[in-house]
């Protein structure tokens, strides 16, 4: 069963503060709730968000859903928002930033990262 985070603070504007991690994983994104999904891979991911490669790409500002597991098997779906948009060669894709994720998925994700940067040294 997908966590699901729907607790949005229309003013939280951090811009991404959270150190990024390499992470390949299938990435479900829909433009509502019950919407169509469009599958894309994941590049790296943070407790704040994650960039996932993609030939189609949305505006800067869209609003959207996304749905990812880890590499434990657990599911993180939450709402989110296109901040950045990279048409560059072979590197296509874009910065979605998760908006109103719950505290202890923040935390876990948090975690999943320091403990993959403390497994590569």
């Amino acid at each position: 069963m997908p966590v699901r985070d729907e607790s949005i603070d229309p003013r939280d504007d951090r811009i991404r503060e959270a150190r990024r991690f390499a992470l390949r994983t299938d990435v479900r994104v829909r433009l509502d709730a019950s919407g169509p999904e469009a599958r894309l891979q994941s590049r790296d991911v943070s407790a704040a968000g994650l960039f996932v490669e993609a030939n189609i790409l949305l505006q800067a500002g869209s609003k959207l859903w996304c749905t990812f597991e880890l590499p434990d098997g657990a599911q993180i779906e939450t709402q989110a928002r296109v901040v950045r948009v990279q048409d560059d060669a072979g590197e296509a894709g874009m910065g979605i930033e998760f908006v109103g994720l719950a505290p202890t998925t923040r935390a876990r994700l948090q975690h999943l990262g320091a403990t993959l940067a403390s497994i590569a040294r």
